[in-house]
């Protein structure tokens, strides 16, 4: 009769194992999302693009404009190139679809992109700009780039997809659920839900430390395989990034998203490692307590 009950527990805490694996990959997904996927994230990589890459191709056009008040003008292109492509420009851009994605994802609030504060940074950023690429720019010059600056921004600005465009086909529902699932009122449902699951793994094993092999496997399985995901995906990126990424943007990939892939699967197998030491110590004292 022990002997049936033992089958029956063993298999009871397998199904569990397997529901503790998914539950935990779940778990995982979501916190990955939530440390790789925000606003900081999103800002540093758009910095590193270009901005022909970041602008509609209305705006390029504008930007054909701006060269031909630059030619007018008597100004080096290289200048309004300067200009777009500055780290004060790129940031704005980036900090703006930083905080729609946020907005998305985590309910967070965004600050809508206007004109004047594009064209306040541009403004600010045209000297120094110019300076740094050894060109002086009279006053105006720089007054005739201004007004050609303050004529085309507002239509650029039109262009760049708002929190509202950007969300134009998704129902409320639907936000609000993606919202919930990367909140941490979910993680915590899940946590509680993984306790609730070992606790049931000890109470059909009736032992304060066998339920430790029936959890602590899952979550090394479920830890490792996040850890080759970050590990496999970063070493594929290695090999791209040679022939088409910058190593400033690769190396912001690399450490900002694989690297956190990676440590947070590790983190992961170091618990499961731990709860496997602790069932096989508990287990060689118990026999020798036998003996």
């Amino acid at each position: 009769m022990n002997k049936v009950l033992d089958i029956i527990s063993k298999i009871g805490c397998c199904f569990l194992s397997i529901l503790l694996f998914l539950i935990l990959c779940i778990y995982l997904g979501i916190d990955m999302t939530t440390k790789t996927i925000n606003k900081t994230n999103v800002s540093n990589i758009i910095k590193e693009l270009d901005a022909e890459i970041l602008l509609s191709n209305n705006a390029m056009s504008t930007i054909d404009d701006l060269y031909q008040v630059a030619d007018e003008n008597n100004v080096d292109r290289s200048v309004v190139d300067g200009v777009i492509n500055s780290i004060e420009f790129k940031q704005q851009l980036g900090e703006y679809y930083g905080e729609i994605v946020d907005g998305i994802l985590y309910n967070k609030p965004v600050k809508e992109l206007t004109a004047t504060k594009v064209i306040t940074t541009i403004e600010s950023v045209l000297d120094r700009t110019a300076n740094s690429l050894g060109h002086t720019i009279t006053s105006d010059q720089r007054d005739g780039i201004m007004s050609a600056v303050e004529e085309k921004v507002p239509k650029v600005i039109e262009k760049i997809p708002s929190y509202n465009q950007a969300t134009k086909d998704l129902k409320v529902q639907d936000i609000k659920a993606i919202q919930t699932l990367f909140s941490n009122d979910s993680k915590t449902v899940l946590i509680v839900i993984m306790l609730i699951i070992v606790g049931l793994m000890a109470l059909i094993r009736w032992s304060s430390y066998r339920f430790a092999i029936w959890s602590g496997t899952p979550t090394i399985l479920a830890g490792g395989l996040f850890a080759i995901i970050g590990a496999l995906t970063g070493t594929v990126l290695a090999s791209y990034a040679q022939e088409s990424l910058s190593m400033s943007m690769s190396k912001i990939l690399q450490n900002n998203i694989f690297n956190t892939i990676t440590h947070l699967g590790l983190i992961v197998v170091l618990v499961g490692a731990v709860q496997i030491v602790y069932y096989v110590l508990m287990n060689r004292s118990y026999k020798q307590e036998r003996i």
